[in-house]
């Protein structure tokens, strides 16, 4: 059976070793500073996004073209990979999913299944560690990119931000709750659903019960004995990230917990300062 190319947009929060281990192209978002074009992880960093939002600067982004997707499926069959999955940011809040659709639809000699990952950041890492095992048992690649759809409709994203300003400028949620929402001083709880949208799933007052309202979100998921697959991410809050490592490690005996690289700048524009998230699936 003939390798497989891997293909993912800049929103995952993908490590080293992983970039290492498979063949994979990455296909990076735009964010746009007043009508300056950066690239998502190649000419900007989260802090500077922050320092244009603190400056009431404009900033907003924009999904990679088919072009783009197109010419990573390229590169691939240039190396002679034509089985090739596409992995992209949740289609719930972003058009890339589609973008890569139709760069699937243009591409010539390829193989090729794009699948919708309904997360980014740290649950797209833990789709490629999730891949990354599997390829060490299977070869057949119809078998893997069904495995790997399966294992994405499974996925729980859940984070949280330090206030409603940011999620407000991106408009999930409405301006009335995030006014209620900033007046009381309260840590909104987001997660995406079975279509990868994102939802307000509680409000909690302090990062203990952050940390409360996540476990007992993941309890209502699984069984205690369920192996657990767990990746962290953060915005400006490594130090919360490896709390929480920590007290989920105290409560799920049979759980991977990992943290992943802080989000790209992309996901910094929507988010703002202090964001904590999590991906987790049931082995």
């Amino acid at each position: 059976m003939s390798k497989i190319g891997i293909v993912v947009d800049s929103t995952f929060c993908l490590n080293k070793e992983l970039l290492d281990y498979l063949e994979m192209e990455v296909v990076n978002l735009n964010i746009i500073i007043e009508n300056r074009i950066y690239t998502d992880g190649v000419d900007i960093s989260c802090e500077d996004i922050f320092d244009a939002l603190d400056d009431n600067k404009k900033v907003t982004t924009s999904q990679p073209t088919p072009e783009a997707f197109l010419e990573a499926f390229n590169k691939l069959l240039e190396k002679g990979i034509s089985n090739i999955i596409c992995f992209t940011v949740s289609s719930g809040i972003s058009g890339t999913y589609q973008s890569a659709n139709i760069a699937c639809e243009m591409a010539k000699d390829a193989n090729i299944k794009v699948i919708d990952s309904r997360t980014s950041a740290m649950g797209g890492e833990l789709l490629l560690e999730e891949l990354k095992d599997l390829m060490h048992e299977n070869s057949d690649y119809n078998v893997i990119s069904t495995i790997m759809e399966e294992k994405a409709n499974k996925l729980n994203t859940i984070f949280t931000i330090d206030n409603f300003e940011a999620i407000l400028k991106s408009g999930r949620v409405s301006k009335t709750k995030a006014i209620i929402g900033t007046i009381m001083r309260v840590k909104p709880i987001m997660e995406l659903d079975r279509v990868g949208k994102i939802f307000i799933a509680g409000k909690v007052r302090s990062t203990k019960r952050v940390f409360e309202f996540i476990i007992n979100r993941i309890e209502r998921t699984i069984s205690l004995k369920e192996l657990l697959h767990i990746r962290i991410s953060y915005i400006s809050t490594k130090v919360n990230a490896l709390k929480l490592k920590s007290r989920l490690e105290e409560k799920f005996e049979n759980a991977r917990v990992f943290i992943s690289r802080e989000i790209t700048p992309v996901l910094g524009v929507h988010l703002g300062r202090g964001g904590l998230g999590l991906s987790w699936i049931v082995k």
